[in-house]
């Protein structure tokens, strides 16, 4: 009777420790699943590149307690593409238009990747650098010299390329970094060299104002506007190099976020839904230090030739300028102000009238509506 009686009572301890332990289990279980539920993996870039700062500075400034946000370090624009498309893990990532386009052509990932990636938003742009040696006075004049590219096959590469091509202007094409590069120019070893970087590239803070180094202006043909966009450079980007109050013309390509075309309602679709309404909910914060100085150009609204929006980052601007115009504000009528009397900003080239948005609801915040 007393073996039975201290059976029962060690079976009965023995159900109660597994009842706990399972509940524990279920408890992580949960834990576990929602923080998988909650986190998104952003393919960012190699370290030091405009790509993996910005996706850096996104994960710092979206993670909350509701949202996380890991910056995955990568190779390149194209890399991520492929990885957005083959890996499990990756839900965002930065790349190029030009990129997309050329993948959309070649059929690597499918017959048509319009179909499968679509963008969040445009951010940053990357300005053509071309610094040349002072005996270089334009872009002409590096015909048949010697032009480093940058690294070869990376995206500068394909991109210099193509736009020398597009100017019509043959030149010798030599792959180094820039820091290379501009040691080969004072040899004069190297006429010039090329990058398509966010401003400001560190290496060419380096150049001395002696050494007579010069930025090239690049003219914006017509042929390129499906890629580029017309930008510039300045003395405040590069005081060592340009004098006081002038600046290059020159051309630019969007940096963009895209995803996958997930089926609505699904977990992916829905996570990466989470992530756009608290990045773009957060923008202002990315307009103080100490983030890049390259998100107050940045214009989310902005749009990405051939390529279609993700559905709920489209509905959140929507929802926006709803909530805008209810306030018998307009997105014009803000342009007419900018304009002065003379009412100039219906004149505004689309690439300004893109960046002018991200301008709209601090102006009409500003008027108290």
């Amino acid at each position: 009777m007393q073996f039975r009686r201290a059976l029962t009572i060690a079976l009965a301890g023995l159900a109660s420790i597994i009842g706990v332990a399972a509940l524990a289990q279920d408890a992580r279980k949960a834990a576990r699943n929602k923080l998988n539920e909650n986190t998104v993996f952003l393919a960012g870039g190699t370290a030091g590149a405009t790509f993996n700062t910005l996706a850096n500075e996104i994960a710092l400034v979206v993670s909350d307690d509701n949202l996380r946000v890991v910056a995955v370090s990568t190779s390149n624009a194209v890399q991520n593409v492929r990885d957005l498309v083959y890996l499990r893990s990756i839900d965002v990532a930065f790349t190029k238009i030009d990129v997309l386009n050329r993948l959309q052509t070649s059929g690597e990932l499918g017959p048509d990747l319009k179909r499968q990636i679509v963008y969040i938003a445009p951010l940053t742009t990357e300005e053509f650098h071309i610094l040349a040696r002072p005996e270089i006075k334009s872009v002409e004049d590096l015909k048949g010299k010697k032009v480093s590219f940058h690294i070869l096959g990376g995206s500068v590469s394909t991109l210099a390329t193509e736009v020398f091509e597009t100017l019509g202007i043959k030149v010798e094409a030599i792959h180094s970094s820039q820091p290379e590069a501009i040691a080969k120019m004072r040899r004069k070893e190297l006429d010039a060299t090329i990058c398509v970087c966010a401003k400001v590239v560190s290496a060419y803070l380096d150049v001395k104002p002696e050494e007579g180094f010069r930025f090239l202006d690049v003219p914006y043909l017509p042929a390129m506007e499906a890629v580029f966009l017309p930008g510039k450079i300045t003395d405040e980007d590069y005081p060592n190099v340009l004098a006081k109050d002038t600046k290059v013309n020159t051309i630019a390509v969007y940096n963009m976020l895209v995803t996958l075309n997930w089926p609505k309602g699904s977990e992916r679709y829905n996570r990466t839904a989470r992530f756009v309404d608290a990045f773009f909910s957060k923008r202002e914060k990315f307009l103080k230090p100490p983030w890049q100085k390259s998100w107050k150009e940045v214009n989310f609204a902005g749009k990405v030739p051939g390529w279609k929006r993700f559905a709920p980052a489209q509905e959140w601007l929507d929802r926006r300028e709803r909530e805008a115009s209810k306030t018998g504000a307009s997105f014009g009528q803000s342009l007419d102000d900018k304009a002065g009397p003379a009412g100039q900003g219906r004149g505004v080239p689309q690439a300004e009238n893109e960046r002018v948005f991200r301008e709209f609801l601090e102006w009409s915040r500003k008027r108290g509506r």
